[in-house]
């Protein structure tokens, strides 16, 4: 969960693209930082004056910047709250999971209509960064998207994420090329491998967990 005073998700999805990359290439993916809190009845009260957020999963560049619905905290009940590594986390649920929904070039700002992007993989030939967003109403929400101008073979991250094996993808989608295989594969090993180190404080202190946040800048 994010507690209130985390400031808002402000990536873009060039910097998703850049973090998938990186995951696929095997980098560190960073230390977080959790603040772990099991409310009695008593803290319950206490924060009542609080809000914590749930993640978002389909990230829209407007609506997302009105006020979200906060969610109940029930007592006898243990909560992971992140300090440190939001806006890691909120991009690896956009990419994985969800969407992103951008502003079009020259849009009125009056305008709440936002394309929505996914993330998909660029499996047909080797690049510096095979990850990019595509606009669904291109790619007709496909799961294995081919560009009918360059030929480009396309996988949806969340396909990728979610198949128990990449032969089951394999079969599936009627991939031949054996590179197409080979890249699918190792960034499936990425996915399943991926290790996300934490630290945690414990307690109930909201303050004390504030100022840490403060000192951490909560990225």
């Amino acid at each position: 969960m994010l507690p209130s005073f985390q400031r808002d998700y402000v990536w873009n999805m060039d910097q998703i693209e850049n973090l998938f990359n990186s995951i696929y290439l095997g980098y560190p993916f960073g230390t977080m930082l959790f603040w772990r809190i099991s409310l009695s009845n008593k803290d319950t009260n206490e924060l009542g004056k609080e809000s914590f957020y749930h993640f978002p999963i389909n990230y829209h560049e407007i609506k997302s910047n009105q006020a979200p619905k906060p969610s109940p905290l029930f007592p006898n009940t243990d909560y992971w709250v992140v300090l440190d590594g939001q806006q890691r986390l909120t991009s690896l649920n956009l990419g994985l999971l969800g969407s992103f929904s951008q502003r079009a070039r020259y849009q009125r700002k009056d305008n709440p209509d936002c394309p929505e992007y996914k993330l998909y993989m660029l499996v047909s030939k080797d690049s510096d960064n095979p990850f990019k967003f595509l606009k669904t109403a291109d790619t007709r929400n496909a799961e294995f998207y081919i560009d009918d101008k360059t030929r480009e073979r396309w996988l949806l991250v969340r396909t990728v994420f979610y198949a128990e094996k990449t032969r089951d993808l394999i079969k599936t989608f009627g991939i031949t090329d054996e590179a197409d295989e080979d890249r699918i594969s190792a960034f499936k090993y990425a996915l399943d491998n991926l290790k996300i180190e934490f630290t945690e404080i414990t307690g109930f202190d909201y303050n004390e967990a504030k100022k840490i946040f403060v000192r951490s800048k909560g990225w």
